[in-house]
């Protein structure tokens, strides 16, 4: 939490009358080894009472809360031979956002603490958590009940739900995300900018904060937000299309780094991805129509699918979408949920729940699980070579790839056919059959051999299993492996 008002801050706070688990007051009284305690405590204690921040207060009496000032100044106070933040950085676990600050009041100073309660995992000092029960400080390890709690609470934590920035007025609000466009998307026009407000808060996609403004999400900065670069935490999660020239990447023709929201970019950037991929134009009841090497809707469905199961807390790395010759490879940070070969017929499972929901809400994808399912009869109906799921260096890479012929594709690309084509069937309660499989590679009646030493090869790589052990020949049924 950026704080750009703190004596407002502080009147705010001392309006809550009294301590409470989150807040503290202190006068003059500080040492590095209390106030690391009480980040403990008072970062456990909010995240118990879902508050995203706790505070400590050197300069106000804590019964009266007279203000009365302090002598203590945190940026220059030392630990050892470290500087106090430094120190506090190695003893703290895990590493929090703390910010100090200053508020005068005449010539009365008082220190600001604020303590981001947002973390995975119960705060500890030297190994050690702390809670605050009343006006007291104590062990963690005392009250096992609320240490289960906590525990409880801290797996709840979610990037999406983060602050990104703070205390920003309406008109603020207005100038850094496109509200109007994102919530067009979501069918919902109102006839005010506070009306907007009240409702991008009931969404929980913003609150008010104890500065009198308003905080936003990391989830609505990254659906909404006119420049995602501008907030430091999400810069590096911005989509990269990169277009290159033949099937290598010795040669880029384009290199494009996204700036805005997911949901206010996606038309845009699903557009500039159907413009560089292979296409031809062709006549159809005298109307000239632009046919693209790969179905828009694969590619729809592949991409909100690598921005919304992207793992977040892998730093370095962005969603990455790739065009060559005869291919598009889809990259997103982050090894995937559920197991490649289960992409087809796994019930939906996202890391990033609430960027799926709101996703959802503004049709730009699916979360029943049908999207892969959408994109591979797409791709079927267009016979093109299956696609190719792979985790690599703690990536998921979809690879899409152009028409090819049946002679030139490899044995692994026409099991991996063989294989989806089964699990597409059997979602359809249906079976894969030569009949079908055949269809779906787009061969002919004369072909019927060659689908068949393809079906038995996939029954030799434990792909796909016959429906029977007895049945015949003729009209022979699979199913993928996996089914009982």
């Amino acid at each position: 939490m950026l704080v750009t008002d703190p004596s407002r801050l502080v009147s705010n706070l001392l309006e809550k009358g009294k301590e409470n688990e989150w807040l503290e007051f202190k006068e003059n009284n500080f040492s590095a080894d209390s106030l690391a305690k009480y980040i403990s405590g008072l970062a456990n204690s909010a995240m118990l009472a879902q508050k995203r921040h706790a505070y400590i207060l050197y300069g106000i009496k804590d019964k009266t809360l007279e203000i009365v000032g302090t002598s203590v100044d945190l940026s220059s106070e030392t630990q050892g031979s470290e500087p106090l933040k430094k120190w506090l950085s190695k003893v703290i676990r895990p590493r929090l956002n703390i910010e100090f600050c200053t508020a005068w009041f005449d010539e009365l100073r008082v220190e600001v603490v604020v303590i981001d309660a947002e973390m995975l995992s119960p705060v500890q000092y030297n190994g050690k958590s702390y809670i605050r029960i009343g006006e007291s400080l104590s062990p963690l390890s005392t009250y096992p009940e609320r240490e289960r709690s906590l525990w409880s609470a801290t797996s709840r934590y979610s990037f999406e739900g983060s602050v990104c920035c703070g205390n920003l007025s309406i008109a603020e609000i207005f100038n850094l995300f496109d509200v109007e466009s994102f919530c067009s998307m979501l069918d919902c026009v109102r006839a005010s900018h506070e009306a907007y407000i009240d409702y991008l808060v009931g969404l929980d996609l913003i609150s008010e904060d104890i500065e009198g403004g308003f905080s936003v999400t990391n989830l609505f900065a990254l659906l909404a937000a006119k420049n995602v670069k501008q907030f430091p935490a999400l810069k590096g999660k911005t989509p990269r299309l990169i277009k290159y020239k033949g099937k290598n990447k010795l040669v880029a023709e384009d290199d494009v780094i996204g700036a805005r929201g997911y949901a206010i970019a996606f038309p845009r950037l699903l557009s500039a991805i159907m413009q560089r991929l292979p296409h031809e134009e062709e006549m159809k009841h005298g109307v000239r129509r632009v046919k693209h090497a790969i179905p828009e809707l694969a590619v729809r469905e592949f991409l909100a699918n690598a921005l919304v199961h992207q793992d977040f807390s892998e730093s370095g790395s962005r969603p990455t979408i790739e065009i060559f010759e005869d291919r598009l490879v889809i990259t997103n940070p982050g090894v995937p949920l559920i197991n490649t070969d289960r992409f087809i017929d796994a019930p939906p499972k996202s890391r990033n729940e609430s960027l799926a929901d709101m996703m959802r809400l503004a049709k730009l994808c699916e979360n029943r699980g049908s999207g892969v399912d959408r994109a591979l009869v797409s791709i079927e109906k267009s016979y093109l070579p299956a696609p190719m799921f792979q985790v690599v260096e703690g990536a998921t890479v979809v690879t899409i790839y152009c028409k090819k012929a049946y002679a030139k594709m490899t044995s692994h690309d026409r099991l991996r056919a063989c294989y989806q084509h089964a699990c597409l069937r059997w979602e359809a309660s249906e079976y894969l059959t030569n009949m079908s499989l055949r269809k779906r590679l787009g061969l002919s009646d004369s072909q019927i051999s060659q689908v068949s030493r393809l079906i038995a090869e996939a029954v030799e790589a434990r792909l796909i299993r016959p429906l029977a052990d007895d049945q015949p020949k003729k009209n022979a049924k699979y199913v993928p492996i996996w089914v009982e």
